[in-house]
């Protein structure tokens, strides 16, 4: 890990140049890697690369969600419409875990929302928005099914279920 990372200090300034460079390092966490700038993507490797060890520790403790949040403790989850690597129907199953959880779809966002529309995440964040539609979320109306991560409907073009 320790090389990867240097050498993706190295390469990241000749990677960052191009947009084609950017979509092939962030184009599985942001739905929009072409709007990121040079110097962003420069200084989000470099965050990453210096944040192994921390990484190492959170990985090594990550234990499966199986406990109770007080009701008195408000809860949102917010998911990327467009995350390809937890696709949005798995939204459903955090919902189901944490039923009395607010779903807040993140329209347009990948994996890391904070990138693909920097000004309207906080405001999602800090409960600013209300709600995105007046009837309830396609994610709110379907159960969710064990192991079921279809194509999203943004891109397939349908909300029904198969």
């Amino acid at each position: 890990m320790e090389f990867a990372g240097a050498r993706l200090q190295r390469l990241a300034p000749a990677i960052s140049r191009s947009t084609a460079g950017r979509a092939m390092v962030y184009g599985a966490i942001i739905n929009r890697p072409s709007r990121m700038s040079q110097e962003q993507a420069v200084g989000d490797m470099a965050a990453f690369a210096a944040a192994r060890e921390a990484l190492d520790v959170i990985l090594a403790g990550m234990t499966e969600f199986t406990g109770h949040v007080p009701d008195d403790v408000p809860v949102t989850i917010g998911w990327g419409t467009r995350d390809r690597l937890l696709r949005p129907r798995q939204a459903l199953v955090a919902k189901a875990l944490l039923p009395e959880a607010r779903l807040v779809p993140l329209p347009g966002c990948g994996h890391v929302p904070m990138t693909d529309d920097p000004r309207w995440w906080p405001m999602s964040c800090c409960g600013a928005v209300r709600t995105l539609r007046a009837s309830p979320s396609r994610w709110e109306r379907a159960p969710p099914r064990r192991g079921d991560v279809p194509a999203s409907p943004e891109r397939t073009g349908t909300t029904e279920r198969r």
